[in-house]
């Protein structure tokens, strides 16, 4: 509560550098790859420990800046970090995995996942997005920074410059107090994926990757087909709100290529709307084996003056679910078994065309051949006859 308090009453109301877009109002995944849609050259940096790296020395200065006393700032300071404990690096499971710059960093930080963390983090980092902004400029480029996912981008001045430039953003995160991580760099090229934080693929214009697209389609079939619970298999405490945000998050990327995906979410959520509802029990008075022929579940008998049978039917709504999805499915495959033939039938049509270019073209070359073994033959026979022409 204190936290909330903080966050919304002092450090939102102070704004992060312009090229930082995450935990921001106004701005997202969107905004952070839109820069980078159909360029040249697309490079990403990851930074290590982005919390943690911020120290509560740091957070100290800040609040200091804002203009807080010092009698006020060391419990401000110390409301919104924590320390790792001493003993924790003294455990066996843990002897020798931890440096001694480690252990500074980890002696109080930004918890992960406190209310205040991403919002302080933006402000720590505001001379790191300042230096990187500056250095991007002075090539022509641009940066953005979405966490702790560095991007830049531009043209030929840092496309010839790409060597060097990694060794410049290390030494710059080096000196605002963060670290790159060597192994995350990426240099993405024209020619090539060019992916950024959270599966974005900005080669033509921000999407999700087809690796996650397919596997977030596939899970919803699935979860239509044999009921959500066998989907979840990471067990998320409410799994319908799970999916729920990553249709959201492919919608907000791709809005037409998401359209089948909310469809499908919104049949599987009418899904767990009917099967939480009670099942109907009719009672009627028929024969056993017209109810039989009705699809009863269950019949049950009871005494009284008549034969008075319990139906307990079910609902089959899930069926004509099925019904629907397995239609789409083959009207969807029907156009793409038309899609590849026509293709097939173009290709073809391109190879032949090729094939009589080259027959056309070896026959010209055979006729040039005869023409001048033709010539060479009648000059080696015209030559003895004008020898003995001569006087």
């Amino acid at each position: 509560m204190a936290q909330h308090k903080l966050l919304h009453g002092l450090i939102a109301h102070v704004s992060p550098h312009e090229a930082a877009h995450g935990f921001r109002r106004g701005r997202n995944i969107v905004s952070f790859a839109t820069p980078y849609a159909n360029r040249p050259i697309v490079m990403r940096f990851d930074l290590a420990d982005f919390f943690a790296s911020v120290t509560e020395a740091r957070v100290h200065a800040l609040f200091r800046t804002l203009g807080y006393p010092a009698a006020v700032t060391p419990a401000m300071s110390a409301l919104v970090t924590n320390r790792v404990p001493n003993g924790l690096f003294r455990m066996q499971a843990f002897d020798g995995k931890f440096d001694w710059t480690e252990r500074q960093r980890l002696n109080r930080h930004l918890p992960q996942g406190a209310a205040t963390s991403p919002a302080l983090a933006n402000l720590c980092a505001f001379r790191l997005d300042m230096r990187l902004a500056a250095l991007a400029q002075s090539l022509s480029a641009t940066y953005t920074r979405y966490a702790d996912d560095l991007a830049f981008s531009g043209g030929e001045r840092l496309s010839s410059r790409a060597d060097s430039f990694g060794i410049q953003v290390a030494a710059i995160a080096l000196e605002k107090g963060f670290s790159v991580q060597p192994h995350k760099t990426r240099v993405m090229r024209r020619g090539t994926r060019q992916r950024l934080a959270a599966g974005v693929v900005v080669n033509r214009h921000p999407n999700l990757s087809r690796k996650r697209f397919d596997t977030l389609k596939a899970t919803l079939t699935n979860c239509v087909r044999h009921g959500p619970a066998s989907q979840n298999r990471d067990g998320h405490r409410d799994f319908r709100a799970s999916l729920a945000g990553q249709v959201a998050h492919a919608s907000m990327l791709n809005r037409a290529r998401s359209d089948s995906q909310i469809a499908v979410l919104a049949q599987h959520l009418q899904i767990q709307a009917l099967e939480a509802q009670p099942r109907h029990v009719v009672r009627c008075q028929m024969p056993a084996r017209r109810a039989r022929f009705l699809g009863a579940e269950r019949l049950q008998r009871t005494g009284g003056l008549g034969e008075q049978l319990h139906l307990r039917a079910p609902l089959h709504h899930n069926e004509a679910i099925h019904r629907r999805i397995h239609a789409r499915s083959r009207r969807q495959q029907a156009v793409v078994e038309k899609d590849r033939g026509l293709a097939l039938a173009h290709r073809l049509r391109d190879a032949r065309t090729f094939v009589g270019r080259q027959h056309d073209d070896i026959a010209a070359k055979h006729d040039m051949i005869l023409e001048e073994q033709t010539r060479f033959l009648i000059d080696r026979r015209e030559q003895p006859r004008a020898a003995n022409a001569r006087p």
